[in-house]
């Protein structure tokens, strides 16, 4: 309690099991999304300890719109806007080196 009080935390369960629930419902939110946006995050998570956090996730967003992900990720917006449901899956990259994302 201490810990959300002060900003640590965002939420609070009521019980172990809850919060491996929670745990678990969150990281299959995180499952579906793009894996370049979720690689660079993370990466952006552990760099911005001890730095600003808005640097840190600038340089994530630039990496992230480089990548061919982005126009996935425009064409699925576009397509859900179209009533269609698009998922992200493997998929190639091409123009570039992407083994890090």
């Amino acid at each position: 309690e201490e810990a959300h009080r002060i900003g640590l935390v965002q939420e609070l369960a009521p019980t172990v099991d809850a919060g491996m629930a929670r745990a678990r419902e969150l990281a299959g939110r995180v499952a579906t999304r793009s894996p370049t946006a979720v690689a660079a995050f993370k990466h952006a998570v552990l760099q911005s300890v001890g730095h600003h956090g808005l640097e840190a996730e600038a340089l994530a967003y630039e990496h992230c719109v480089d990548t061919g992900e982005a126009a996935i990720g425009r064409a699925a917006f576009a397509a859900i806007r179209n009533g269609e449901v698009p998922g992200w899956g493997p998929r190639i990259l091409v123009g570039g080196d992407h083994a890090d994302a």
